[in-house]
């Protein structure tokens, strides 16, 4: 997809990619005006305020994106192209190369989640955050259901919070997720969702 965003292009986006500003290496990729303004105008909207404050003017806008991955940038534009999102593992793989220390469930988890807020951000709501939403339902297990329910109350997602809910609450589930990471780091106020959710699935006697 990279040859075909590079010819005839007019808009450059700009990340590093790196943990930090002395090792990280700039990536680029290339878009069209006519496409962002279809597909993903908040974004094309963002490359021309930028473009506007710059004193260089060029027929070719260049933005720096940051508050985001190199690799979960590339597959929000994979999806303004193609209406399809990539292969989660070629994700992960591209993002963690060589890395062991998390399972390939809790990776799923954080680059779905990631999409997902990159969604959000340029205001993908009709196709993209839906799509991110089934990913996460479809990948629930019990390591991941307590992240992803943090997932859904950072991005205010009704559905995928219920989801979470219920999953969890399911008989043989729950003590399985307490046991988890992503428990331990649930917020005050997920955890209370989680509570008042059981109490009130499983009302006293």
């Amino acid at each position: 997809m990279e040859a075909a965003t590079e010819l005839g292009s007019d808009v450059t986006f700009l990340l590093k990619e790196g943990e930090d500003d002395s090792g990280a290496s700039t990536l680029s990729f290339h878009a069209h005006s006519l496409v962002l303004s279809a597909r993903a105008p908040a974004l094309l909207k963002e490359a021309q305020a930028q473009a506007a404050a710059t004193s260089k003017k060029t027929k070719k806008k260049v933005l720096w994106i940051e508050g985001i991955k190199a690799v979960v940038f590339k597959s929000l534009l994979h999806f303004v192209y193609t209406d399809e999102l990539p292969p989660l593992d070629d994700l992960v793989v591209r993002a963690t190369p060589g890395s062991s220390s998390v399972t390939p469930a809790t990776s799923w988890t954080r680059m779905a989640g990631e999409q997902l807020a990159a969604a959000d951000r340029y205001q993908l709501v009709e196709r993209m955050r839906p799509m991110c939403e089934n990913l996460l339902c479809e990948m629930m297990t019990p390591e991941c259901a307590a992240a992803t329910l943090e997932v859904a109350r950072r991005h205010r997602r009704p559905e995928l919070k219920a989801f979470c809910l219920d999953y969890m609450s399911s008989p043989g589930v729950l003590r399985a997720v307490v046991a988890t990471e992503g428990y331990r780091e649930l917020s005050a106020e997920a955890l209370r969702d989680m509570l008042d959710h059981m109490a009130a699935a499983s009302p006293l006697e």
